[in-house]
């Protein structure tokens, strides 16, 4: 596996990542797409660990979180070898601040994020916008 210096946080991250929106399959958009649950991705993420990918993407917004809480579960024994690559400014909920990337909503975001996947600390945070 090639890989490569993320920006300057000295990280070095597999070419190749694992993105699990397929994960959890909750509601009628990602459950369209898959409901992958936790033994199968314990499978999947096996075979990326044994080709060297160490990056995988989640996000908040994927199936309400679930698909982060099926990635906390399928890595049981695997932290120490793998990053994690969460999003957010999703809609979390229907009041004013529960989307976005105000400080408030992305420190509630990212805290969430951690329950979910079952973590205490972050290695990193950035915060990136795009205007689509």
């Amino acid at each position: 596996m090639e890989y490569r210096l993320l920006g300057g946080s000295g990280l070095k991250v597999s070419a190749l990542s694992f993105g699990t929106a397929t994960f959890g399959g909750k509601g009628d958009f990602f459950s369209a797409w898959g409901a992958t649950e936790v033994d199968e991705a314990r499978r999947l993420i096996g075979i990326c660990v044994d080709a060297g990918v160490n990056l995988f993407d989640t996000a908040d917004g994927y199936s309400d979180g679930r698909s982060e809480e099926v990635l906390g579960k399928a890595l049981e024994g695997k932290r120490d070898k793998v990053l994690i690559s969460t999003k957010s400014g999703f809609p979390t909920g229907s009041g004013p601040n529960q989307e976005g990337s105000s400080r408030y909503h992305l420190r509630n975001a990212i805290e969430g994020s951690l329950r979910r996947l079952a973590r205490t600390t972050s290695t990193s945070t950035t915060c990136t916008a795009s205007t689509l």
